[in-house]
């Protein structure tokens, strides 16, 4: 059993939402977390002042981002910025990072004036495949139930990655705000949670300056294989150990599995191709996934690659390490099978991978690529 560290020292126990148990317990791997023993606020101890504006006395809140502390940790990949008069504490276990910064010190019924956040970073995926789409059933299943995390759901952008919001967080001790999920990498995610009783404009602008202060960058965690209850045979490869490609030449690098070696065939490609690797087959003509580094910016090589193509849908305004992506699907037809394409913007380039069978095993090998795509000098 496992039992939440780091609400204040409150022993609140969780429920792990994969599994959808009725029991007070979260299990390893599951992150987004249940709880009944939700926080019901006094709603006359909380500010809502008419002037949204106006500064609440003793709400410790900036008035602008001059006098803000660094905080950084370089296993987690985690930066960021806090009011320097605010309070942090910090904790790590097995099970992730925890950084909480707060307007002040707060055990467990806050007062009127708190305002306060909560990064989890290095929490354990307990899925393979797209993690976002698992994190939205997830939160469906909580609205169902009536339990938190849970509210409505859109998409977000933290620290140049693409998560998911929620309408209201499990926070403990306090009216419970937003919260947020962010996929670091094939094995990790970050779980932000907010709380204030503070109903302010001023309230909500300090927490946004605060995420807007996130990075997430590459961490050094331990990869490991991903095992989920009902693994099936397809899935078998997925459990292997992965193996980092690493490209020095144009200055990146991914994990990828054993049944899926990169192999460079930029020879016998058009000359405005820089790069291209193509993966899970022993020749060119046979491959099944691959990176191509082309000269065009995105919308160029997206119409490039997908003209005169029947295209199911293009998702537009993705962020992928900071920089704009857009991701596309060819239908199957005849003897071609279904397709995923994923641009990414790299100054005048773009990177794409793509996908030519999407389906079990490879479309979770595709996610893991991305996923863990990273830039190095």
């Amino acid at each position: 059993m496992f039992k939440n560290k780091f609400m204040s020292g409150q022993s609140q126990k969780f429920w792990g939402v994969g599994l959808l148990l009725l029991t007070t317990m979260i299990f390893s791997g599951c992150g987004v977390s249940k709880t009944t023993d939700q926080y019901q606020p006094n709603t006359g101890a909380i500010w809502q002042a008419k002037n949204a504006a106006t500064a609440v006395v003793g709400d410790n809140l900036p008035t602008d981002n001059s006098a803000w502390s660094l905080y950084s940790n370089e296993k987690y990949g985690l930066s960021m910025r806090y009011p320097t008069s605010w309070q942090k504490t910090t904790s790590a276990s097995d099970d992730f990072l925890s950084v909480r910064v707060s307007n002040m010190a707060c055990s467990q019924q806050c007062p009127p004036e708190f305002t306060g956040l909560e990064l989890r970073v290095g929490v354990k995926k307990n899925t393979i495949g797209d993690f976002l789409p698992w994190i939205e059933k997830q939160i469906a299943a909580n609205n169902e139930s009536g339990v938190l995390p849970g509210g409505k759901v859109s998409g977000v952008s933290i620290g140049g990655r693409n998560g998911i919001k929620v309408e209201k967080s499990d926070w403990v001790g306090a009216n419970p705000g937003p919260g947020y999920y962010i996929g670091l990498d094939k094995n990790y995610y970050v779980y932000i949670l907010t709380g204030k009783n503070n109903l302010t404009a001023r309230a909500s602008s300090a927490i946004q300056a605060i995420l807007a202060s996130v990075r997430l960058g590459a961490n050094s965690l331990p990869r490991y294989a991903i095992k989920v209850p009902g693994q099936t045979a397809t899935d078998a490869v997925l459990s292997e150990p992965e193996l980092r490609y690493v490209n020095n030449d144009f200055g990146f690098r991914f994990y990828y599995y054993s049944k899926c070696k990169p192999r460079d065939y930029t020879e016998e490609v058009p000359l405005q191709v820089e790069l291209e690797l193509g993966m899970c087959a022993d020749n060119y003509n046979d491959r099944i996934m691959g990176v191509r580094l082309v000269t065009a910016d995105v919308l160029t090589a997206v119409n490039n690659m997908l003209i005169g193509r029947n295209v199911g849908w293009v998702r537009k305004g993705g962020i992928i390490l900071d920089r704009t992506a857009m991701t596309a699907t060819v239908a199957a037809s005849g003897d071609n099978a279904a397709e995923r394409w994923v641009f990414l913007d790299d100054y005048g380039k773009t990177y794409i991978f793509y996908l030519l069978n999407d389906k079990p095993p490879y479309s979770e090998m595709l996610d893991s690529l991305v996923n863990s795509f990273e830039f190095v000098e």
